[in-house]
């Protein structure tokens, strides 16, 4: 399983439904786009949801691929993408990303923006970005990180507090996981982006895509163009969610799990089934000489596999994937309970984070 989260997450995000697909027989890698999470981010605006190019994030794609063949992950691979990582993973689609099936959950296939300012937010974005101005927050955004600072009460993510408030408790344990409103350069790529795979052709994956009826962040209308134009795709609606649907009530949140895995079911042969062991490990891509201006070009990932996957049987007795070159010092000063901590060196290659078999709590974040 391959999680391509949306704009704003993280790793740690996935830890519940990752547990659900493990529990299902699957192994599962996630990652952290460049700009978000603990990869790298832009020094001048290292809290803004900033981006060069769309294009940028399937090269984060291409380095994702590479660790799940290095490390043996199982075949066939299927892909989950939310929110813009349901653009990320579109566009990977149409690139002939090789996964036997897709789930999209509220994919940003179009944004939702008052008509009469969507005029403004072309322009505005598209000057700034060609005026340097590109790392600058966009005007109207929610300042800091909306996910940590909204109150429960008609927030736009979910209507379980439950969800709401794990959500809130890890941005608050962890700050440095939080990015607030998006770049004047990433809302220009978003624009051009979305348009764009509203006129893609329809790739021939089987693809299930869910939509909330309370859905407030992604263009509702653009993702049922979009699943309708679509042989191979079925739009399925979950009935009072929000945009958060795997973070959703129980009862929504099941059916978008028994969906989903019924889904993937459906398209794997050698589907396995039955509890697995759980362990994880995270990595993150180093570059050997990154520019200022692409300082946020390195994803992280973090990946948890079925006990008898070629990956885990590679490790040492001990539980250690075995890794190429040094560690060096931390790149972040705090070491978060349940966290591992991200190691830099200033050669090229995937380098290792020190971390323990998770348990239920880590796997939680």
């Amino acid at each position: 399983m391959l999680i391509f989260p949306g704009r704003t997450e993280y790793i740690e995000k996935y830890g519940r439904p990752a547990r659900d697909f493990l529990d299902a027989g699957l192994a599962v890698l996630a990652v952290d786009w460049r700009g978000q999470g603990m990869a790298d981010r832009l020094p001048r605006a290292p809290f803004a949801g900033h981006v060069r190019a769309f294009a940028d994030y399937q090269r984060d794609v291409a380095a994702m691929l590479e660790v799940a063949e290095a490390q043996g992950f199982p075949r066939p691979f299927h892909l989950l993408g939310h929110s813009m990582g349901g653009a990320i993973g579109l566009r990977a689609l149409t690139r002939g990303l090789d996964v036997a099936s897709a789930v999209f959950t509220a994919p940003m296939w179009g944004i939702v923006i008052a008509p009469h300012l969507r005029p403004a937010a072309w322009a505005v974005s598209w000057a700034g970005k060609r005026t340097g101005l590109g790392h600058r927050v966009a005007p109207g955004a929610v300042p800091g990180c909306y996910a940590a600072t909204a109150p429960f009460a008609d927030n736009t993510l979910t209507t379980c507090p439950d969800g709401f408030a794990y959500l809130q408790g890890q941005l608050t344990a962890t700050p440095e996981l939080q990015v607030g409103g998006p770049s004047l350069a990433w809302l220009h790529e978003a624009l051009v982006e979305c348009a764009a795979l509203g006129r893609a052709p329809a790739p021939a994956v089987p693809t299930l895509v869910w939509l909330g009826t309370r859905e407030r962040i992604v263009d509702p209308a653009r993702i049922a163009a979009r699943a309708e134009s679509w042989p191979a795709a079925r739009l399925a609606r979950v009935e009072g969610a929000e945009h958060e649907l795997l973070m959703e009530r129980p009862a929504l949140r099941a059916q978008v799990m028994e969906g989903t895995l019924a889904h993937m079911r459906a398209h794997a042969a050698d589907w396995r089934g039955g509890r697995a062991a759980l362990s994880c490990r995270a990595w993150r891509p180093i570059l050997s000489s990154p520019s200022p201006s692409a300082a946020s070009t390195a994803p992280r990932a973090v990946s948890t596999s079925t006990r008898g996957a070629r990956w885990t049987a590679r490790s040492s007795p001990t539980g250690t994937p075995i890794t190429r070159g040094p560690a060096t010092a931390p790149i972040s000063p705090r070491r978060p309970p349940g966290r591992s901590c991200a190691t830099a060196s200033a050669t090229s290659g995937w380098r290792r984070r020190t971390t323990a078999p998770c348990s239920a709590s880590a796997t939680r974040g």
